[in-house]
């Protein structure tokens, strides 16, 4: 195997998250808060998640929109900033 077209990542800035994960994403402006689970992510990319409700109200979302992510780890509250991709 030819390990110089492996790309390698750099840990450093790596989630520590697991698939499932529950996350809150709060909109810039701050009024409106989504629940949400971690359901896939492309390391150092981007994340997938599902907004966790039967009847989601993505209208608090706009594509570009940055937002603040929240969650828990083994006792330990993670928030970082983001921004919105695409809604499907």
């Amino acid at each position: 195997m030819n390990t110089d077209s492996t790309q390698r990542i750099d840990l450093s800035r790596r989630l520590f998250i697991e698939l499932g994960t529950d996350l809150l994403i709060e909109t810039a402006n701050k009024k409106r808060s989504l629940s949400s689970k971690l359901i896939g992510m492309k390391v150092g990319n981007y994340l997938i998640v599902s907004i966790s409700s039967t009847k989601p109200d993505t209208t608090a979302l706009a594509q570009n929109e940055q937002v603040m992510v929240k969650y828990v780890n083994q006792d330990d509250i993670f928030s970082f900033k983001s921004r919105i991709l695409t809604i499907l």
